[in-house]
């Protein structure tokens, strides 16, 4: 827009004021998540109460947080989706193995997202 004005000295001072607000916000790493997996789990809406997987989150989780909840099928299956940081010792098809004998076999899955190391 100031190039079309002709104000170029203008138009060169905000490129390089926004190049170092850019650059800040990585130099910082800004907005960067400090969880490291998503686990979605489809439990049956008979089966739904607050801390059906406290205990499993326990002993297998350093932290984990509650991000959405959704129905799927009508109603009759609850989606949760919680962020979770997993203890280094922790083997992830048994944290799988262990929530779904809590969900009656349903869909369980974990995604990783970038790690920090």
């Amino acid at each position: 827009m100031t190039s079309g004005l002709y104000q170029f000295d203008l138009a060169i001072l905000l490129t390089v004021f926004g190049s170092a607000v850019f650059f800040l916000l990585y130099y910082f790493q800004y907005g960067k998540g400090k969880d490291t997996q998503i686990l979605k789990v489809t439990v049956p809406e008979n089966l739904n109460h607050d801390h059906l997987l406290e205990d499993i989150f326990a002993e297998y989780t350093l932290s984990h947080k509650l991000r959405k909840v959704e129905t799927t099928n009508l109603g009759t299956m609850i989606l949760y989706t919680f962020a979770i940081r997993s203890k280094n010792t922790t083997n992830d098809k048994e944290l799988l193995d262990s929530i779904r004998t809590k969900n009656a076999n349903l869909k369980v899955s974990i995604t990783y997202l970038e790690n920090e190391e």
